[in-house]
């Protein structure tokens, strides 16, 4: 009799038999068949590694990122695609934190890598724009996550450099001279 039973990754078919005047219930064995955008972990004689993958091509995984010996490699290709399975939530949130210490994040609707926006860790040095009378100039700040801070950060006003942020005060100032009274 074919019957569908409750598993950790849901609904499974699977068949009862009598044998012996006991009932057996065995799951249908169902091959794991990976798609574009899934996140996986593959496992050869060396080595196992974590990746989101694009496709798979004559035995050759072609990945949006990969994790492999704890190091983020933002696309691989990889000769060895033995073993895949749905990765773990561990390794998938080491994949993803990995992705974030590269300055990724992957956005599934999208099937595709963003960059992430740099936000100075604490006590780093940045650079934002500070009115000095008529125009912008960058100033050099530490961040200590003040308000002042936050808000540097949540209107875009935060630079790695201080040529990035001398940028940005140029077209600050093109936009204010740019209006008549």
């Amino acid at each position: 009799m074919e019957v569908k039973i409750k598993s950790n990754e849901g609904m499974v078919d699977a068949t009862i038999e009598m044998v012996d005047g006991v009932m057996v219930v065995s799951p249908k064995e169902v091959k794991f068949e990976p798609k574009d955008g899934d996140v996986i972990t593959c496992t050869n004689s060396v080595c196992s590694y974590t990746l989101i993958l694009k496709k798979v091509e004559c035995n050759i995984a072609y990945s949006y990122a990969v994790l492999l010996d704890n190091r983020c490699l933002k696309t691989g290709d990889w000769s060895s695609y033995k073993n895949p399975r749905p990765a773990t939530e561990e390794e998938k949130q080491k994949l993803f934190k990995a992705l974030a210490d590269e300055g990724y994040a992957w956005d599934a609707e999208n099937k595709q890598l963003v960059k992430l926006k740099w936000k100075p860790k604490i006590f780093e040095t940045y650079y934002a724009p500070a009115c000095y009378f008529t125009s912008f100039k960058p100033c050099k700040y530490e961040q200590t996550r003040t308000d002042n801070d936050n808000s540097r950060y949540d209107k875009g006003w935060v630079f790695k450099t201080e040529q990035e942020c001398q940028e940005f005060c140029n077209r600050l100032n093109e936009a204010i001279n740019s209006v008549k009274p």
